[in-house]
């Protein structure tokens, strides 16, 4: 099985502006990127934490591929703001896709993708392969290899005393109306530790 890292969580936002004002305050941190996906049609705000990375992600001014864009647009009509996905990270996309198809994961090709910050004019790149809803129970997963340095996304400056800040994330919670075939999913499919 691929050793999968929770790479990121991705948060949808209608108005970046305001949510990264939000989360600022609710992190204790400033953001550590603030960036475009000319690629994909949205545009995104994150905050590096000690073990992972939080991602608001808006539309951007451009209609972008369909996958992204597209989908982004069907989730805010359908559920509006909230948790959107789960980045499972991973050192060799290829190689992942391969084991994650070989265990019964209807995954699609790697792609590249890249996305440029607005604070600092950085530039990072990645491969990433998303696995379609139906295959996932509902979920939305998919999984990066990042291509850039890790010093690449500068860990997000504190801003809040001793104490009143987010340092870490302990681990994530995906609910779901069929536990069975979630749990296929990720303990079979993927090989996630199962709590």
């Amino acid at each position: 099985m691929p050793d999968f890292t929770l790479d990121h969580v991705v948060i949808a936002v209608q108005d970046l502006d305001a949510a990264t004002a939000d989360y600022t305050a609710l992190l204790g941190r400033e953001p550590s990127w603030r960036g475009e996906h000319p690629k994909y049609g949205t545009k995104n705000t994150l905050f590096r934490i000690d073990n992972t990375y939080i991602e608001l992600l808006s539309l951007g001014a451009g209609k972008g591929d369909k996958r992204w864009a597209g989908e982004l647009t069907r989730f805010f009509q359908n559920s509006g703001e909230g948790l959107y996905a789960l980045a499972l990270g991973t050192s060799d996309i290829n190689a992942a896709v391969r084991e994650l198809r070989d265990n019964g994961l209807d995954v699609l090709d790697p792609s590249d993708g890249d996305g440029i910050d607005l604070i600092s004019g950085g530039r990072r790149e990645w491969r990433n392969a998303q696995a379609p809803l139906k295959a996932t129970n509902g979920a939305r997963i998919f999984f990066i290899q990042h291509k850039s340095p890790a010093d690449a996304l500068p860990v997000a400056p504190i801003t809040a005393t001793e104490g009143a800040f987010v340092k870490r994330m302990d681990h994530a919670v995906v609910l779901s109306a069929d536990m069975e075939a979630s749990r296929r999913v990720w303990g079979e499919e993927i090989g996630a530790r199962l709590a």
